[in-house]
């Protein structure tokens, strides 16, 4: 392995582990509440994220289908691990099982990584497909997840009040329009970006610190390992060939950055939800704990093969 790749990706992802502790400190000492800074992420720091890296953005039409893809592979995996695990459960554990497999810490860990290996003008591309994970996880995640007790109208009627669905909505008539953006705007968006990560990673500290009990279900584990890792890769891998070799749209730049989100850790999101809606997230808390401190040595592998 390159030493040198090594070591600069240490030091970037070093303090998103050091965020992953003091949110787990805030939680168990301060006894600081998730609820709170979830809110603050969905509600305001997300769509300002999202606004500022789109509304920038050179956009054609078919960058527009990024997102569409993302949410597609995201749903089409997800119903693959619900039926897969509706084989195994009888109770609602596939129903977190479908949820997890179906998403990925593609924004909170990733942000800082994609913006050192490629760039800031990548971000936009980037934050097209955590839009379309952000969909998914809103979506059919959520309501995969609360099965039986939320209705296809609630889960439609909460992506609705998802505000980073509208600043997405804003930003690409801001992008279509030319509307010049004041500078202050853009310093002020860009700032709330830092956020952005330094609240995703805090939030696996607090989710993590509100599991009073860790319990290793061996067959959940070893399907989210396998959803992430194995199932993600090979369709990213798939949609990448289908597209060089056939489609030819996107350039062999975006293509290696979908091979890098590919192998993201498990998403926090899906811990999130599953502690509110109290759908055993002790069962995938594990998981979700293991794939985080162990990206710290495989993603600088995976750079070195794909960037």
């Amino acid at each position: 392995m390159n030493t040198g790749l090594f070591s600069l990706v240490s030091q970037t992802t070093t303090p998103l582990y050091i965020y992953i502790i003091m949110g787990y400190f805030a939680g168990r000492v301060l006894k600081v509440e998730i609820v709170s800074i979830t809110k603050l992420l969905f509600y305001i720091v997300n769509p300002v994220v999202f606004f500022h890296n789109i509304s920038t953005a050179k956009i054609t039409n078919e960058l527009l289908f990024i997102p569409c893809i993302f949410y597609f592979i995201a749903c089409a995996i997800c119903l693959a691990f619900y039926f897969i695990g509706s084989r195994i459960w009888s109770d609602d554990t596939k129903n977190v099982l479908a949820l997890a497999s179906g998403t990925g810490n593609l924004g909170y860990m990733m942000l800082p990584i994609i913006y050192i290996f490629f760039g800031e003008e990548m971000l936009p591309i980037f934050f097209l497909s955590v839009i379309g994970i952000a969909l998914y996880e809103n979506t059919l995640g959520f309501y995969m997840s609360a099965a039986g007790t939320h209705t296809i109208k609630q889960s439609v009627m909460k992506l609705l009040k998802l505000p980073s669905l509208y600043a997405l909505l804003l930003a690409l008539s801001v992008n279509a329009t030319n509307v010049t953006i004041p500078e202050t705007i853009r310093v002020f968006s860009k700032n709330v970006s830092v956020m952005y990560s330094i609240l995703g990673m805090m939030t696996i500290g607090l989710s993590i610190s509100n599991i009073k009990s860790f319990r290793i279900d061996f067959k959940i584990f070893s399907l989210c390992i396998a959803a992430r890792f194995a199932v993600w890769p090979i369709a990213i891998f798939f949609l990448v060939l289908l597209d060089r070799y056939i489609f030819n749209t996107y350039s062999i730049k975006i293509h290696k950055l979908w091979m890098v989100t590919a192998f993201v850790p498990m998403g926090v999101n899906a811990l999130i939800v599953a502690t509110i809606l109290d759908n055993k997230p002790e069962k995938i808390a594990t998981a979700l704990l293991i794939t985080t401190i162990s990206a710290l040595l495989y993603i600088p592998v995976v750079l070195q093969i794909f960037v």
